[in-house]
């Protein structure tokens, strides 16, 4: 208690978890809370590459399940890139990708080390150099 109130934590001390009852307690935005204006902030660097990566369905309407292994690539939407690497002499390389891309990535070059959680959405980051096709 500080000045007679009490204060609601606006996160768990112990796990870093946001409490999902801040806002329902104090009537206020917990200033924790990444905003999706803020996640459009975030910008890869070098020739990192993040994509929304689209999900495959793992079962029909009928409740047969799918088996991808046949399937090498996943498709994925360019949401920002970094600005590209530089040559020895100092020179940037331009990014080929841009921003609104619609791209298929080498199944064998994702992995949960390449997951990114952003405001609650799930994005993949990648090399461009892992990226296999562009669709302008």
């Amino acid at each position: 208690m500080a000045n007679g109130k009490l204060e609601i934590p606006t996160h768990d001390p112990q796990s870093g978890e946001l409490n999902p009852y801040y806002e329902e307690l104090t009537g206020k935005e917990n200033p924790l809370k990444i905003k999706k204006e803020q996640v459009m902030n975030w910008k890869p660097i070098g020739d990192q590459v993040l994509l929304k990566v689209e999900k495959t369905a793992e079962k029909t309407k009928s409740g047969i399940i799918l088996v991808d292994r046949d399937m090498a690539f996943v498709l994925g939407e360019v949401i920002a890139t970094g600005d590209g690497l530089f040559t020895q002499t100092g020179a940037r390389i331009p990014m080929t990708v841009k921003k609104g891309n619609t791209v298929y990535v080498y199944k064998s070059n994702l992995g949960e080390n390449k997951e990114i959680v952003l405001d609650d959405e799930q994005y993949v980051l990648v090399r461009e150099s892992e990226i296999a096709v562009v669709n302008d």
